[in-house]
């Protein structure tokens, strides 16, 4: 009888290969599951409560910044002067942008920097505090911070993200550690024609000119492609400044309040990357974004970390 080893060789080695390959994807899979679990990119089995008291039901003011949690004098610097403006404007809630907690986030709902750098530093107006992740927050254990909305009497984080309407406009906390997955959600959250304004509030830019630059590419070009058209406001940090930009013909304009831990001297990088959008104001020092909307308008203010208005503008509703 002849056997034929060549061929019979041949067939151990594909066999190898498929197993190998197999075994690789799946090893691949549990890291991609691993991943997604790590940086919040999944889904929780349920969304926490949120109410959002308003003081006039057609009109909603808000603060927003980012970058806050160092638990250092220039947190506490802008903090204050937050609570100042609000006290004197009106905010109905603050908006956290990302990297809540410095450096790497929380491990466990029992770490003391959820009340000494976030409650005790935000909460005092008695208005909530609604908050997504940065990048720092998913080095560690991103669920805590959903789980000290149930305990703490402002802060809330219902999911990894959430919609709710406040007033004459529909806000949309996002996820941004997710890529442009995260703008895919989004994308099948909007719905096609949205009453009122529409605010969207992650933690890294589509477009900046501090030291990160613009989103990655990907980020960029499905924002472009499906969003922008239907966004009239994106609030992010991640950069460590102050920014309003915008793009030509575009509807949305681009705030980035992520100097809520900055010292007053620092400045915008000399060297920093080109944007692909227009650029109308740019600043390096601490301080944060107060935001009025109304029916027909939207309007906001970068203030310093003494209180002081930096940089104002507004826009109009255009007919639809």
């Amino acid at each position: 009888m002849r056997i034929q080893l060549p061929r019979l060789a041949g067939v151990a080695a594909a066999v190898a290969v498929l197993a190998g390959l197999f075994v690789a994807g799946l090893l691949a899979g549990l890291h991609l599951d691993a991943l997604r679990v790590r940086l919040g990119c999944y889904d929780l089995p349920a969304v926490l409560p949120l109410e959002v008291p308003l003081a006039a039901p057609e009109r909603v003011r808000f603060a927003a910044v980012g970058d806050v949690g160092m638990g250092n004098a220039d947190q506490a610097r802008v903090a204050a002067a937050l609570r100042e403006v609000c006290a004197r404007e009106g905010c109905d809630f603050t908006l956290l942008l990302g990297d809540n907690i410095y450096p790497d986030g929380v491990r466990s709902l029992a770490d003391p920097r959820l009340r000494t750098v976030l409650d005790d530093l935000y909460g005092p107006p008695g208005k909530p505090v609604l908050a997504v992740l940065g990048n720092h927050d998913v080095h560690g254990d991103p669920l805590p911070q959903v789980l000290h909305s149930l305990r703490s009497a402002t802060w809330r984080m219902p999911s990894f993200r959430y919609d709710f309407r406040a007033g004459p406009a529909r806000f949309h906390a996002t996820n941004t550690n997710c890529g442009v997955f995260e703008w895919r959600r989004l994308a099948g959250r909007l719905r096609k024609e949205e009453e009122g304004w529409t605010v969207v509030f992650g933690h890294h830019p589509v477009y900046a000119v501090g030291a990160h630059g613009d989103g990655e590419a990907p980020m960029r070009w499905y924002w472009e492609a499906r969003l922008a058209g239907r966004v009239d406001l994106y609030l992010s940090g991640h950069d460590h400044t102050l920014e309003h930009l915008t793009r030509p013909g575009g509807r949305t304009d681009y705030l980035v309040a992520g100097a809520g831990a900055q010292p007053p001297a620092a400045a915008v990088p000399a060297a920093h990357p080109r944007s692909a959008a227009e650029v109308r104001f740019a600043h390096g020092g601490g301080g944060f974004a107060w935001v009025e909307i109304t029916p027909e308008r939207l309007r906001w203010r970068f203030h310093d970390a003494a209180g002081r208005v930096l940089h104002a503008a507004e826009k109009v509703r255009p007919a639809r």
